[in-house]
């Protein structure tokens, strides 16, 4: 018998269509809770803010630049590696899925096991069509042959088939505590390998590496400010690569994409919550949050209005649009950076002076 410590019922309250990600790295949200009680919202923080924003350094994972939403594995490893002392690892399955998930679990790493919904959920849609799924697995009981997982997608499933909607898109996940026996769990990852490519006959593990660099609020929104004063004079630069992916791409994800800014945003203010002094702050960044994200979204209307007219015309008007852009997300990052700035420690006057 084995359970990994400090993996709680937690409740995401960030709305499934807001992550602009898939089942794949929600699973980690909750598995940061084994390395730390802040873990989760660290974890998201820098996830979301290196994936809007595109900073140049001649650090390759730094200046790491994404084209398409999902394309996220290399921001996912630095983060972790970087910021919260974790690595991630990819580990080949070749007969001995249950002794290689015991023998990690021992080592109190978190482990991931991507399966078929279909072999391991009753559902009306799955029935239809078969998606993938990526489980937490967070302890086992051998004598039962019992995994112990940790899941939202055991809850949402019961809802998930009409005329019920996916409570998911209500209220958000609530992650719980499940078992599932060993020879299920064998079936929906030899099915996932079958027909899914992404990860085909591998599972993932996080390990602990050295003490994290970055381990409470006040030290994130110190690295953040650092990393972002380089820039606050460019913020074309840090997000043009984010239009040209819209201007490239007609898919629906383009819309989840920018809704995963507004947790970034959410995630950030809610780090400069726990400082009181910073509660004018806070309501300023709340409102050009919000206006970020709606010029955002009319970046897109815009790209596919012009993609119909094919005009000067329309094409002036993306540009028009995108200075909106590029002016609020100037004004965001000042407005943090002075924010920041009020946490610094102030030099001491000596009574001599005075």
């Amino acid at each position: 018998m084995k359970e990994l410590k400090g993996i709680d019922c937690i409740f995401d309250g960030n709305l499934y269509d807001d992550h602009g990600l898939n089942c794949f790295y929600e699973p980690k949200y909750n598995a940061m809770q084994n390395f730390s009680s802040l873990g989760p919202h660290l974890y998201y923080l820098y996830f979301y803010f290196y994936g809007h924003y595109n900073f140049l350094s001649v650090d390759p994972f730094e200046g790491f630049v994404i084209n398409q939403p999902y394309d996220l594995d290399q921001i996912e490893k630095y983060v972790l590696n970087r910021k919260l002392g974790l690595d991630i690892l990819n580990l080949e399955i070749e007969n001995n899925l249950i002794e290689v998930v015991e023998n990690n679990l021992l080592q109190d790493r978190p482990v991931f096991v991507p399966l078929s919904k279909r072999e391991i959920f009753y559902c009306e849609e799955y029935k239809k069509k078969d998606h993938p799924h990526f489980l937490f697995i967070k302890g086992f009981d051998s004598e039962r042959r019992l995994f112990i997982i940790q899941d939202g997608e055991q809850n949402v499933s019961l809802t998930n088939s009409k005329p019920l909607p996916a409570i998911r898109n209500k209220i958000g996940d609530v992650s719980s505590q499940f078992y599932m026996q060993y020879d299920l769990l064998e079936k929906g990852f030899e099915s996932y390998s079958k027909a899914y490519s992404y990860l085909s006959n591998h599972i993932q593990v996080i390990k602990s590496v050295e003490p994290a660099s970055i381990d409470t609020h006040t030290k994130a929104l110190s690295d953040i400010a650092k990393i972002m004063k380089g820039f606050s004079e460019n913020s074309r630069s840090l997000v043009e690569s984010k239009l040209e992916y819209f201007k490239q791409e007609t898919d629906q994800f383009r819309f989840a994409y920018v809704n995963s800014h507004k947790l970034f945003f959410k995630l950030l203010i809610k780090s400069i919550s726990e400082h009181v002094q910073l509660n004018e702050v806070k309501d300023d960044l709340e409102k050009l949050a919000d206006d970020c994200i709606n010029k955002w979204r009319n970046t897109i209307l815009t790209i596919d209005m012009q993609r119909s007219k094919k005009s000067a015309s329309a094409k002036e008007q993306v540009e028009k649009i995108f200075g909106e852009v590029l002016e609020t997300e100037q004004r965001w990052i000042e407005v943090f950076l002075k924010s920041v700035d009020l946490l610094e420690p102030q030099p001491s006057v000596s009574s001599t002076n005075m």
